[in-house]
């Protein structure tokens, strides 16, 4: 494939804090206190500080964190939500943003065009549902491609997938037992760079068509079996 990594390369993941349907709690002094779910092992920190400084700025609200793992949000706000458990505040990553809209679990977003001004376009569209935007992005992520360079030179590292296919079959021969690329096949998170050449969309254009997932159409097909050349040489 004469492709080059940086049009294929373009999946990403944004982890956005979204407004659940729940309202704070208030304690008995007045103080009213608002759940926060996030990971930890960074962001647990993020939502701490962050805390701290809305705190001072709002008297009267006190911002309690939950650690709740970032890909068991949502399943566990679907439980603990209707019976009124739930959080205020909770990280999740964006494809997640279907169901928690169509169940009525988080509210839109209030400032939209302070978010689109300072948020990355593409976050932008990954939280907007039907037409409408809910959350406020976090982060943003994508992967990339590592090399050694005791393996090969920085000059030599192949810039497109045909490239790519010709060294790692050239390594894995002259290398028994090793390969020259390797990836995380079984995970579609990975594997979309392939189903989604050549201008491939699964599921339609804007991601809509149910009747037709396009993962078996022949562009789909073609980049599947040289996404397997690839691999194996």
């Amino acid at each position: 494939m004469k492709i080059s990594f940086a049009k294929t390369v373009s999946v990403f993941l944004c982890t956005a804090l979204l407004l659940s349907c729940e309202k704070g709690k208030k304690d008995d002094d007045g103080t009213v206190t608002l759940t926060v779910w996030e990971s930890t092992g960074g962001p647990d920190e993020f939502i701490r500080q962050a805390g701290k400084i809305y705190e001072q700025s709002h008297p009267g609200i006190k911002i309690k964190f939950v650690n709740v793992e970032l890909g068991d949000a949502v399943g566990q706000l679907i439980l603990d939500g209707p019976a009124d458990v739930g959080p205020d505040l909770f990280a999740a990553p964006h494809d997640r943003l279907g169901i928690l809209a169509i169940g009525g679990h988080v509210l839109a977003t209030k400032n939209t065009d302070l978010v689109k001004e300072k948020s990355l376009g593409s976050c932008v569209t990954a939280l907007t549902y039907d037409g409408v935007m809910y959350g406020y992005p976090v982060s943003a992520e994508t992967y990339a491609l590592f090399y050694n360079r005791k393996m090969i030179a920085d000059k030599d590292v192949p810039r497109t997938w045909g490239e790519l296919a010709d060294w790692s079959g050239k390594f894995n021969a002259s290398h028994r037992g090793k390969y020259g690329f390797v990836m995380d096949v079984g995970n579609g998170y990975y594997t979309i760079i392939f189903t989604t050449a050549e201008g491939n969309r699964l599921f339609g254009e804007n991601g809509t068509d149910s009747d037709n997932s396009n993962i078996n159409s022949a562009k789909s097909l073609e980049q599947a079996k040289a996404g397997k050349q690839i691999l194996h040489g």
